[in-house]
């Protein structure tokens, strides 16, 4: 039987410490589940990521300017923040990510979000058109969600 190649999209920590929990948990879930022949693999979200960091985006995440913003805009900070993520540009980059070769592509997380379509969406859609099969990975007890 072929040997199935997994890659496992790494989310970006240095904003947000939680992400590599949920990437070590998928990583251990992913693990024990694979049949023998399948090889998992972690790339990188980071270039991705990085590639939008404009001078709009660099303000969304500076915490005191979002402090200003959750807490006097609170009413409509909700509301605004998925419209504020059109400001966002994307790049052509070199991201490692884009560039595997695997069966699967596995998205793990809380990422069903506008935020997270903006910024990976072309990322996604070229993995897609590589022949992966796309898999959001909620890191519970279920693999589901698939494209």
């Amino acid at each position: 039987m072929l040997e199935k190649k997994i890659a496992l999209l790494t989310s970006v920590t240095f904003n947000n410490i939680g992400n590599g929990f949920i990437d070590l948990g998928a990583e251990a879930a992913l693990m024990k589940a694979l049949p023998l022949n399948a090889e998992l693999f972690k790339v990188s979200s980071n270039a991705n990521f990085a590639a939008t960091m404009g001078q709009m985006f660099m303000l969304k995440e500076n915490p005191i300017i979002n402090w200003l913003w959750v807490h006097t805009m609170q009413r409509a900070a909700k509301k605004l923040h998925d419209r504020s993520y059109k400001t966002v540009k994307t790049q052509n980059i070199f991201s490692v990510a884009s560039m595997v070769k695997c069966d699967y592509f596995i998205i793990p997380g809380c990422v069903l979000t506008v935020p997270f379509f903006t910024i990976y969406g072309d990322l996604i859609k070229r993995k897609a058109e590589q022949g992966s099969k796309i898999i959001f990975f909620r890191c519970k007890r279920k693999l589901l969600y698939r494209i």
